[in-house]
C-alpha cells in the first residue's frame, strides 16, 4: 500500500485496485449473508424455547387451579379458554391409572405437522405427596415451522444473490475496463506523447493522457473564467440597475414573456394591485388576475394581436382592496431584431384622484342647486306666508263646525308640511360646516340605538350591537354623523316593519386606516332598478318619504372624505356599509352670499311661523 500525494494506493495499477474493491465489496456481502443466517437461528432458537415456556406455564396453570380448587376437575369451557390464550392444540386429564377424565381439543394441525407435534406432561400431587391426575398438553410450533421455512428461502436468496453479485462485478469490471483499452489503443493510433505501455496498464496509461489534457483544459478554464466574471459582474450591474429603476419609480410595472409568465412585477404594482411580487413573479397572468380580469384582457391583445393601449382608465377589483381606478398603458418589448418576446404594462392608481374629482363635482353641482334653490325656496316660502295669512282671515269669518274650516285646517297642515319639505332641502343643498372633534365612532352607534328605541317598542325587532375599534376615535363631525347614522338606523326600522333583525357592526381597517360602519336590516329590501336612483334627491319608496334623508346622509359621508355602499336583496334585506378615514375630512366653508341667503331664508321662516302660529 502506497500514498500518493493525500491519497493511498493498493498498488500502482488502478486496475488492481478496482479488482480488490470488487473483491472487498463480495467479501463484505458474504459476511452479511452469514450475520443474517447466524441472526435467523438464533430467532428460531428463542422461539422454539418460548414455546415450549408458554406450554410449561400452562402446565403450571392448570396444575395450581386443580390444587387450589381442592382436587375438582375445571369444566371444559375454562380449559378450552386456556388452550385458546396459550396456543396449545390439546389439553387432557387423566388419572394417575392413564384413565382419561377429561380432554378439550383446539386442535387444528393438518396432517404433515403431525410429526412436529410436542407434548409436555405434568403431574398433580395432594397433600400427602400422592399423585393424583396427570395433565397431558400438546400443540404445534407453526411459528417455529414458518421460522423454518423463512430460513429455507433465506438460504436460497442468497446463494442466488451472491451468484448474481459475482456475474454483476465480472461485468462491472468489464464495462469499466473496456473504455480505457479503447482509449489505450486509439492514444497509439493518434501518436499521443510516447509512455511506456509495457509498464503500466490500460486505465494508468488512460489517466496519464487524461492529466495533460486536463492540465492544458485548466489553464483554459481560468483565463474563461476570468473573462465570465468580468462580463457577470457588468450584467449583475446593470439588472442591479433596471432593479433599482423598475422598484423606485411611484407607477406600477407588470411584464411579461411571450408565453404570458410573469418576469418583472415591481414593488409599485404589488402596492397598487395587492399581489405580492415573489408570489406574482414566475405565474402566468390568467393565472395571477384570471382570465375575465382586464390587465389579463390587455396583455392577451398585447401578446396574440399586437394591440397596445395609451393611457386608458378603468376600475377593477383588488385584491384586499376592494374597487380600484387604474390608469393602464401597454406596450409591446422587441429584441434586436424586431422580434416580439413579451409585453408590458404601466400602471397608475387614480382612485384618489377620481374621488377628489366626484368629490368636486358633487360640491359643484350641490354649490349651483344651493344657489338656485335659495332664491326659489324664498319665493314659496312667499307665498306660502301670503297663503297662510288669507286662510286665517277666512276662519275669523266662516262659520264654526263648518265644512269650510275643516278645509282651512287642511291648508294650513299642508302648507306647514311644504315648509318642512322645503327646510329639508335647504339642508341638503346648503355646503355642509365640518366642525371636526375627536370622536368614538362606536360610542356614536351607541347613541344612536339609544335615541331610536322608541320605534322598537311594542314591536318584535331585534337589535344586535357590535364594536371592534377598541375604543378607537377618528375626526369627524360629531353631530353630522349622528345625523347621518340615526337617519340610517330609522329607516332600517321603517323597512322591517313590526319584526325583524338589526345588526350594527363597527370596526377598523388597520391597512386602510378607516373605520367601517355595517348597518343591516332584515326588511323588505330594494328593487334591483332602484339601488343606483336611491341617493337621489326627492328619489323614496316610501308612501310618505321626502327621498331627502339618504342623500344627506351620502353628502354627510362624503364630506367626511368616505365612502357609502348598499347592498339590497327583495324580502331579504338591505345593508349599508360606511367607510370612514381617521383623519381625512373635507372642509367646505359657506360663502357671505350663502350666508345671506341663510339669514334671509331663517327670517322668511319667522315669517310663515308668525303668520301661523300668530
Amino acid at each position: 500500500m502506497k500514498k500518493t500525494g493525500r491519497k493511498w494506493h493498493f498498488s500502482d495499477s488502478y486496475e488492481i485496485e478496482i479488482k480488490v474493491s470488487l473483491v472487498l465489496l463480495v467479501g463484505f456481502l458474504l459476511s452479511l449473508n452469514f450475520i443474517s443466517s447466524y441472526s435467523l437461528g438464533k430467532a428460531r432458537l428463542a422461539q422454539h424455547k418460548g414455546f415450549i415456556s408458554n406450554m410449561e406455564l400452562t402446565l403450571e396453570f392448570i396444575q395450581k387451579n386443580i390444587e387450589m380448587n381442592f382436587m375438582r376437575l375445571p369444566d371444559g369451557g375454562y380449559l378450552n379458554d386456556v388452550s385458546f390464550l396459550a396456543g396449545i392444540d390439546r389439553i387432557e386429564i387423566e388419572d394417575s391409572l392413564g384413565v382419561k377424565l377429561l380432554e378439550v381439543s383446539n386442535e387444528l394441525s393438518q396432517p404433515d405437522e403431525k410429526e412436529n407435534k410436542i407434548v409436555k406432561t405434568a403431574p398433580v400431587h395432594d397433600k400427602n405427596g400422592n399423585i393424583i391426575y396427570y395433565i397431558v398438553v400438546s400443540g404445534v410450533n407453526r411459528e417455529g415451522k414458518n421460522l423454518r421455512r423463512l430460513a429455507y428461502f433465506d438460504m436460497v436468496f442468497r446463494i442466488l444473490g451472491l451468484i448474481a453479485g459475482l456475474i454483476v462485478a465480472f461485468l462491472f469490471i468489464r464495462s469499466v475496463l473496456n473504455p480505457y483499452k479503447k482509449i489505450k489503443k486509439e492514444a497509439c493510433r493518434l501518436n499521443l506523447p510516447q509512455i511506456d505501455f509495457d509498464d503500466i496498464d490500460d486505465v494508468e496509461y488512460a489517466v496519464r493522457i487524461f492529466q495533460g489534457v486536463i492540465k492544458e483544459l485548466k489553464e483554459k478554464e481560468t483565463l474563461l473564467k476570468a473573462m465570465y466574471d468580468n462580463s457577470e459582474k457588468r450584467a449583475d450591474s446593470l439588472a442591479r440597475y433596471n432593479e433599482y429603476i423598475l422598484g423606485s419609480i411611484s407607477s406600477g410595472v407588470i411584464i411579461c414573456d411571450i408565453q404570458g409568465i410573469i418576469t418583472r412585477f415591481n414593488r409599485s404594482a404589488e402596492r397598487i394591485i395587492g399581489y405580492d411580487h415573489h408570489y406574482a413573479q414566475g405565474r402566468h397572468f390568467n393565472e395571477l388576475f384570471g382570465k375575465k380580469h382586464r390587465i389579463s384582457q390587455i396583455l392577451n391583445d398585447a401578446l396574440k394581436n399586437n394591440k397596445t393601449y395609451s393611457r386608458i382608465e378603468f376600475e377593477i377589483a383588488c385584491k384586499n382592496k376592494g374597487k380600484l381606478w387604474i390608469g393602464l398603458s401597454s406596450s409591446l418589448i422587441s429584441d434586436n431584431d424586431n422580434n416580439k418576446i413579451g409585453a408590458a404594462v404601466l400602471l397608475t392608481d387614480l382612485t384618489q384622484i377620481k374621488k377628489l374629482q366626484e368629490f368636486s363635482n358633487f360640491t359643484e353641482k350641490m354649490t349651483a342647486m344651493s344657489e338656485m334653490s335659495a332664491g326659489l325656496a324664498h319665493e314659496l316660502r312667499n307665498s306660502i306666508t301670503a297663503i297662510v295669512g288669507f286662510v286665517k282671515l277666512l276662519k275669523k269669518i266662516l262659520p264654526p263646525n263648518g265644512r269650510a274650516l275643516a278645509i282651512a285646517e287642511m291648508i294650513i297642515s299642508e302648507s306647514v308640511a311644504t315648509e318642512e319639505m322645503l327646510c329639508r332641502f335647504l339642508n341638503f343643498v346648503k355646503p355642509l360646516n365640518v366642525v371636526p372633534a375627536k370622536v368614538n365612532v362606536g360610542q356614536l352607534l351607541k347613541e344612536c340605538l339609544n335615541l331610536t328605541v322608541d320605534m322598537q317598542r311594542n314591536k318584535k325587532i331585534t337589535v344586535t350591537f357590535e364594536d371592534n375599534t377598541d375604543n378607537r376615535q377618528i375626526m369627524a363631525d360629531p353631530m353630522l354623523l349622528k345625523n347621518a347614522f340615526s337617519n340610517l338606523i330609522m329607516n332600517a326600522y321603517q323597512a322591517m316593519g313590526e319584526n325583524g333583525v338589526l345588526t350594527v357592526v363597527v370596526s377598523y381597517d388597520e391597512k386602510q386606516r378607516k373605520v367601517k360602519v355595517k348597518i343591516s336590516d332584515t326588511g323588505k329590501g330594494i328593487a334591483k332598478d332602484d339601488l343606483n336612483k336611491i341617493f337621489n334627491p326627492f328619489f323614496t319608496t316610501r308612501d310618505k318619504g321626502t327621498g331627502m334623508g339618504l342623500a344627506l346622509v351620502q353628502k354627510i359621508i362624503k364630506g367626511h372624505m368616505g365612502t357609502i355602499e348598499i347592498e339590497s336583496y327583495l324580502n331579504k334585506g338591505t345593508t349599508f356599509t360606511v367607510s370612514l378615514p381617521d383623519e381625512a375630512i373635507g372642509y367646505v366653508k359657506d360663502s357671505g352670499a350663502e350666508k345671506e341667503k341663510e339669514n334671509g331664508d331663517k327670517e322668511i321662516g319667522e315669517d310663515v311661523s308668525q303668520a301661523i302660529f300668530g
